[in-house]
């Protein structure tokens, strides 16, 4: 059974431990790789507040860019309509064109409810203490 103490900013007691200089040098770079300070590495890890620790900033990067790729491809889907529209007006638009469009349609809106669920749940774990 898993213990965690509550998180407060009234920390009053103090803990230190050696290292040998790879070890101090590991924990360093654990400190550059995830943008944390050590005391709050050496929390996670023991006191189990979660079951990974992330780099905040590099998984701020890698949502921003999730988000600039959807907005790309909400683009190629209004381009899509527009030129189906064009199509429809010419009387031009075929059944088969049709249903390969709104084939392409489904897929797209499937991946982005899928990629929806996700995020949320990503959200909701970044959220817990």
């Amino acid at each position: 059974m898993e213990s965690n103490p509550p998180s407060t900013d009234n920390r009053t007691r103090r803990f230190e431990m050696r290292l040998t200089e790879a070890e101090h040098e590991a924990l360093l770079g654990m400190e550059r790789s995830l943008g944390m300070a050590r005391a709050e590495i050496v929390r996670h890890r023991v006191f189990g507040r979660t079951t990974q620790v992330a780099n905040a900033r590099q998984l701020m990067q890698q949502l921003d860019a999730l988000g600039a790729e959807l907005g790309r491809s909400g683009n190629n889907v209004n381009q899509l309509a527009r030129h189906a529209n064009t199509l429809n007006r010419q009387g031009t638009l075929g059944p088969a064109a049709l249903a390969g469009i709104n084939g392409a349609l489904g897929d797209y809106t499937e991946i982005q409810h899928q990629i929806e669920r996700k995020l949320r749940k990503l959200i909701r774990m970044m959220k817990q203490p």
